[in-house]
């Protein structure tokens, strides 16, 4: 009898580890998604939109394998180089164009003033180094201290002329922004801020299609994404609750194109490329990794109190 039971506790103490060892396997694949940039065929860093005040990861890289889906490896910086710290949440994050390695990683908005920056950092060996830090524009009346309704989930990076172009997306949804809003800065060669004045007056305001049903407080952009093409797409969400219903939208705004030196958005044709996704809430975008070869566009969900998703979207042509 007393044998019996030494192996049946046995098993039970082995059962409890395997337990532990899978519940804690599973818990370190998921990650709530607030923006991705592809950085190889099928590799995406992702920014986690951690508040200054909270512990926790920011940044990620995920590998989206065929055999074994998506693997996620949790990455940090450790000199953020600036007075105010870690990353506050970080809610959007695109490569810089003619670089292999380099990528701005930026904050969805100031509090109290403080905050509202964009990280330039270099990706080596899997780890990152912050080269400098900027700082997004404030377009609320009451500036940086008195914030009302800036929440930028979204940026496109582009380059011309030696000049980096930075796309950011104003999120909408709100009483001052009930759409969302492209505003557009250039970091010129050498130059130690980014100018956001020369295109203050030429915002592009971006709609949802009105082939989409909606309501007041979607947000219409909750990331953006550019392919090579210079196309611009971007994802809209809404949430009835922390753990949902959620419905999202991926569509695409237009085309980023220069005219004369001068930037502007050409907005989609009628018969642009809409995907409606029901139950998840989509807050980053990216290009699909190259074996896929049926599917162009891909999405990771901040679901809130439900785990967030990696999935591709399916490309009809």
């Amino acid at each position: 009898m007393f044998i019996h039971s030494k192996i049946e506790l046995m098993r039970i103490f082995f059962f409890m580890i395997l337990v532990c060892f899978t519940f804690t396997k599973l818990q370190a694949q998921s990650i709530g998604y607030s923006g991705m940039e592809k950085i190889s065929n099928s590799k995406y860093l992702v920014v986690i939109d951690k508040k200054n005040f909270h512990d926790g990861d920011r940044l990620a890289i995920v590998s989206v394998d065929k055999e074994d889906g998506c693997k996620i490896r949790k990455i940090d910086i450790k000199d953020w180089k600036h007075k105010h710290g870690r990353g506050n949440d970080l809610e959007s994050v695109c490569a810089v164009p003619e670089t292999k390695d380099e990528y701005l990683l930026v904050e969805a908005g100031y509090w109290e003033g403080e905050f509202g920056r964009i990280f330039h950092v270099r990706l080596k060996d899997e780890k990152l180094k912050v080269l400098k830090v900027y700082h997004i524009p404030s377009i609320s009346p009451g500036g940086k201290k008195n914030p009302t309704g800036d929440n930028f989930e979204g940026v496109a990076c582009l380059k011309y002329n030696n000049d980096l172009y930075v796309v950011l997306g104003e999120r909408g949804g709100t009483t001052r922004f009930p759409n969302g809003l492209l505003r557009i800065g250039i970091l010129k060669e050498g130059a130690k801020k980014i100018d956001w004045n020369t295109y203050a007056e030429d915002t592009f305001e971006v709609k949802l299609p009105k082939s989409v049903k909606t309501t007041k407080m979607m947000r219409t952009v909750t990331d953006l994404h550019l392919d090579k093409d210079g196309k611009l797409f971007a994802s809209a969400a809404v949430d009835d609750s922390d753990i949902g219903p959620f419905k999202s939208v991926v569509y695409e705004v237009g085309t980023l194109e220069f005219n004369k030196g001068k930037l502007n958005l050409v907005k989609a044709p009628k018969g642009k490329q809409v995907y409606i996704v029901d139950g998840f809430k989509i807050e980053a975008i990216s290009a699909s990794p190259k074996f896929m070869k049926s599917s162009k566009l891909c999405f990771g969900t901040e679901d809130e109190t439900l785990s967030g998703q990696w999935r591709p979207l399916f490309s009809e042509n």
